[in-house]
């Protein structure tokens, strides 16, 4: 019998993962408790080790959903991060929230659309 080969890597929290959306993300259309997906847009290393290739899926549920509302109230949205699939299948735990200047993770929007759009195109994860 072969003896199994492999290494177990732990990335430290505070380590960033750049993603990408797939789609829209609007306070406007997710749900509180929605499962959302993203891509990661390029390798994810960690001390020179692969951990997850570009195009791997970043799973996460949205936690808190907020729509904008006409007063110029703003949209408010935050998902929390649980899981990335690789590209070839390996699904890995992760707890992570969209990195925000204020560390809170909540995204925080204005009446236009456009501004939140062009924010989370190239967004990271904080894991």
């Amino acid at each position: 019998m072969q003896p199994l080969k492999g290494h177990v890597v732990s990335v430290p929290a505070g380590s960033v993962v750049p993603i990408t959306t797939t789609r829209e993300i609007s306070s406007n259309s997710l749900l509180q408790g929605q499962r959302v997906d993203f891509v990661l847009g390029s390798d994810f290393y960690y001390n020179n080790k692969l951990i997850a290739a570009a195009g791997s899926t970043v799973s996460g549920t949205v936690t808190i959903v907020k729509r904008a509302t006409y007063g110029n109230i703003n949209g408010r949205l935050k998902i929390a991060f649980t899981q990335i699939v690789t590209t070839n299948g390996l699904e890995i735990p992760i707890n992570g929230v969209i990195k925000t200047n204020d560390g809170s993770g909540l995204l925080v929007g204005g009446t236009k659309m456009d501004s939140t759009k062009e924010y989370v195109k190239g967004m990271a994860v904080g894991s």
